[in-house]
């Protein structure tokens, strides 16, 4: 799962926080995908020459990644006259937030059924233009990308600077390189097989010997599941599951 923002780090995430624990609400820190686990306000320090010095607060949920739109937005172009929201949807969208300052919230907030659907439409644009802005820049894309090539997890590839990537790749490079490969996070048990010399193979019958005048036939699956991926054509990019094209030539 992925929780997106724009400049959350810098406001959002620590209001949320904060408001949670003036009100009592215990039951907001279980944001991750473990039931029963908590989640937790880190706050991290940045500290590069490309971007300065920063303190990002986010919500550490496992099993759930943030990503926050200004942060990559701001790594990514460095002439932009301003880095607002509005800004960027203009540019990529074509498109802008809805116009209302920020002392009506909680007046509509309070007000009539009306007032506070006018403010739902405000948050949902919002949202709307985070989307918009990941289909026009492929931004989700990217962070996967990037998490691929360098070895880390999709969350550091904004949130964390260049050394973590280096050390990345300095630890997939030594343990494709030594004869006994470098293993951090080693359960104290081991790992399963582990100090097994030889594993149990395909299974192969005993012949029944002797001469036969009808051919006999047999089958040696050699490369099993690709032969069969390709024989079927089966694979995410060319699967389709609109019922309407299941006629269309060539599908």
């Amino acid at each position: 799962d992925f929780v997106v923002a724009y400049n959350g780090v810098n406001f959002d995430t620590n209001y949320l926080a904060a408001r949670a624990k003036r009100l009592g609400v215990d039951g907001f820190w279980f944001l991750s995908r473990f039931a029963l686990r908590k989640s937790r306000l880190r706050e991290l320090a940045l500290n590069s020459s490309g971007t300065g010095d920063n303190t990002l607060k986010y919500f550490d949920m496992p099993g759930r990644a943030n990503f926050d739109w200004f942060v990559q937005l701001n790594n990514k172009f460095k002439s932009e006259p301003t880095y607002k929201l509005n800004h960027f949807a203009t540019k990529f969208c074509g498109d802008q937030k809805e116009d209302m300052d920020y002392r009506e919230i909680p007046v509509l907030q309070a007000g009539s059924p009306a007032d506070r659907a006018s403010l739902g439409e405000y948050c949902v644009k919002d949202s709307t233009l985070l989307d918009d802005l990941d289909r026009a820049l492929d931004l989700t894309v990217e962070n996967l990308q990037f998490a691929v090539v360098f070895g880390i997890i999709v969350e550091w590839v904004n949130f964390r600077g260049q050394q973590v990537r280096y050390v990345a790749q300095l630890l997939h490079a030594s343990r494709t390189a030594e004869r006994v490969p470098l293993l951090l996070n080693k359960p104290p048990e081991g790992f399963c097989g582990e100090g097994v010399s030889s594993f149990k193979g395909a299974t192969v019958n005993q012949p029944m010997r002797g001469f036969y005048v009808d051919p006999v036939q047999t089958l040696d699956w050699k490369a099993l599941y690709p032969s069969i991926m390709m024989a079927f054509n089966l694979c995410h990019s060319t699967h389709v599951v609109d019922p309407a094209l299941f006629e269309a030539e060539g599908v």
